[in-house]
């Protein structure tokens, strides 16, 4: 019942088209009008590329307390380039440093066959940590992986 709660709640959220792209059959029962089914049995091609875009668990963010000034300069959509403890922007300031719960996933994205390429900046957002008295920027970062 909460899947399916799950779903409705989804579902009902569109405005005016709703795509639903699924590799499994649990959508079949269902039938409204107006709804248009397309079986795409044969398979995709894997992909020649990935974007993932990071979360605040993914960035270590006790690091954006000491580069506070040159986060203020930079923009969303900016490409950073690798230093040698992180994510530099165009000055080589290092601004970016992954979670080692993320560097821990790193090798397993790599093993499938996905080289990290570049490095861009998705948000912006201020965080406030516990107990901490003030807010500070933080860097939620998007990675582009290509194929080996």
């Amino acid at each position: 019942d909460e899947e399916r709660r799950l779903w409705y709640v989804a579902m009902t959220r569109a405005k005016q088209r709703l795509y639903i792209y699924s590799h499994s059959d649990d959508l079949d029962a269902i039938h409204v009008n107006g709804l248009m089914r397309q079986n795409l049995r044969e398979g995709y091609p894997p992909p020649s590329n990935l974007v993932m875009h990071l979360t605040h668990e993914d960035v270590n963010l006790g690091h954006f307390r000491t580069v506070q000034r040159p986060l203020a300069k930079l923009m969303c959509g900016d490409s950073l380039a690798k230093g040698e403890d992180g994510w530099a922007d165009r000055n080589g300031k290092t601004v970016l440093k992954f979670s080692r719960r993320f560097t821990d996933r790193l090798p397993a994205i790599e093993a499938s066959g996905f080289t990290l390429q570049n490095v861009k900046v998705g948000f912006i957002l201020y965080w406030k940590g516990q107990n901490a008295t003030q807010d500070i920027r933080i860097i939620l970062p998007e990675l582009y992986f290509g194929k080996k």
